[in-house]
């Protein structure tokens, strides 16, 4: 993975310095919150190497602010962002970082998330060549595992709730079905699984997931991604001709029963305006902890 120096123009002194995970420490400390939080589980997922992505600090030994970006379409901002030269240092690093991607692929989707609120000034100062628009998000937590854990991790998954489709069955996504390339719709969930985590490989040492399979296709499925020691986040898609089914539902019940068996919290992050998929998370039994606001858009210089 690349690491660069980046030095801000306009006279700026500071510099933002690139780390990597096993030297990330206090960094990883800036994006914690009170409350529970997706930005600070994303960046201790990546310190766990369990999350692509690049980090950088104005000061390596004592960082008052990062910036971590997943290669792809996140950036995750925290610390104190109040200093005068921090949106333009964080504009240097933005130019010579985001936008050689954003032009080659003629425009990146981009998703700002921080640890503490941010204002549009900010925002358009640190972003150049991005049309950012700030909507809310809600962050939803599985309840706190049982104290008798059930089966060992690894056994068959539980029944799920009815399925339509007499040939439509719940499979885990393991190594089995992520190599079963004969299924329809078999990229997608690996595209999806490359976005979250450093590699396939890491997701089968590290993660897990289930999927709903029938007629030679995959219909839905519910992966792991930002897996921490005690906390994993949910990634959730159902194909278009197979929404309205309740495939998310059992994909995401199998799912859930098995982060208890392994001890771990889940965290499902949706739009606020994705009434749809709070409304799943929500019957599976997670319940709203935090609403915060995110910036999306366009990156087009």
């Amino acid at each position: 993975m690349e690491r660069v120096r980046i030095e801000a123009g306009g006279g700026v002194q500071n510099k933002m310095v690139g780390l990597e995970p096993e030297c990330c420490g206090e960094a990883t400390h800036r994006f914690r919150t009170p409350e529970p939080s997706y930005v600070d589980l994303v960046a201790h997922a990546w310190a766990a190497g369990n999350a692509p992505g690049n980090l950088w600090v104005d000061c390596a030994e004592r960082p008052t602010y990062a910036f971590l970006w997943d290669l792809g379409s996140c950036c995750y901002l925290a610390g104190d962002l109040t200093g005068p030269a921090v949106a333009t240092e964080l504009a240097s690093l933005v130019r010579r970082v985001l936008w050689p991607k954003a032009r080659i692929e003629h425009g990146l989707f981009l998703k700002v998330e921080a640890a503490t609120p941010l204002d549009v000034s900010f925002i358009s100062e640190s972003f150049p060549g991005a049309s950012l628009r700030a909507s809310d998000r809600v962050l939803l937590v599985s309840p706190p595992v049982p104290t008798d854990p059930g089966p060992e991790p690894g056994c068959d998954p539980p029944a799920p709730p009815a399925l339509p489709d007499p040939d439509a069955a719940l499979r885990w996504v393991d190594r089995d079905l992520l190599r079963s390339e004969g299924l329809a719709n078999h990229d997608r969930l690996l595209q999806e699984i490359r976005c979250c985590w450093p590699s396939v490989d890491r997701f089968e040492q590290q993660g897990f997931g289930a999927s709903i399979v029938g007629g030679g296709e995959l219909r839905a499925w519910c992966t792991g991604e930002y897996r921490t020691d005690q906390r994993i986040g949910i990634g959730i898609e159902t194909v278009s001709e197979h929404q309205g089914k309740g495939y998310a539902t059992a994909a995401a019940t199998a799912f859930l029963r098995r982060c208890h068996q392994e001890g771990l919290t889940a965290y499902w992050d949706a739009w606020a305006a994705n009434s749809a998929s709070i409304r799943v998370a929500e019957k599976v039994g997670l319940r709203p902890v935090t609403r915060y606001q995110a910036y999306a858009g366009v990156l087009a210089p």
